[in-house]
């Protein structure tokens, strides 16, 4: 895609989402993702994906709980899930020396 091209996701329920690729994005110290309601990454971008040696395309497609290998309870999967469920929460995740919040 091209900068400010647009990509219609279908959720399966009548529900449209766009997602708009943007160029600065993949500059930012960090990452930023968008999951569906089933966890899986739509789209993940970011300076760190090269610094953690991650691949977006490797990504996009795999849900939370397999990229961060845990159990359905896990603390990355329950968070994801309660942002769903409450519109936006906060967390703090150490991966290797970097922290995400």
């Amino acid at each position: 895609m091209k900068s400010g091209d647009a990509a219609t996701v279908n959720e399966g329920n009548g529900n449209e989402l766009m997602i708009e690729q943007i160029d600065y994005i993949p500059y930012i110290p960090g990452i930023l993702w968008a999951v569906d309601k089933e966890l899986r990454y739509l789209d993940i971008d970011g300076e760190k994906l090269k610094d953690w040696n991650l691949s977006k395309q490797d990504l996009i497609g795999k849900n939370v709980q397999e990229f961060h290998h845990e159990q359905a309870n896990g603390m990355n999967t329950t968070h994801h899930r309660l942002a769903f469920e409450q519109g936006s929460i906060n967390y703090r995740v150490e991966f290797g020396a970097s922290c995400i919040i």
